[in-house]
């Protein structure tokens, strides 16, 4: 969701909803609203139709992973069990 993309990526959320509706928009992800939650992935039949940008995603293109830090920042991240409950609940308690 919105709260976890803007923790790993390390960007505010107005930008993070801003790059996310463009995104939908031009038919590259897909949203689902869950509870209080939006959740974004990929759309599939984007995927199947133009799969370089599978590789692209995977890092398996010709040129180095673009996404190598947020990668590593999303591993960190769920290696450590993070989710939005948990963001919640430590920024409400900051504030």
């Amino acid at each position: 969701c919105v709260c976890e993309i803007e923790t790993i990526l390390g960007m505010n959320q107005s930008n993070v909803s801003r790059h996310l509706n463009k995104l939908f928009s031009v038919g590259l992800i897909q949203r689902e609203k869950k509870s209080q939650w939006v959740y974004y992935r990929l759309d599939k039949e984007i995927i199947r139709k133009y799969p370089f940008l599978s590789n692209i995603f995977n890092g398996q293109s010709n040129q180095t992973n673009p996404f190598k830090k947020d990668q590593d920042s999303f591993n960190h991240y769920k290696k450590n069990g993070m989710s939005c409950e948990q963001l919640k609940k430590v920024s409400t308690a900051m504030n």
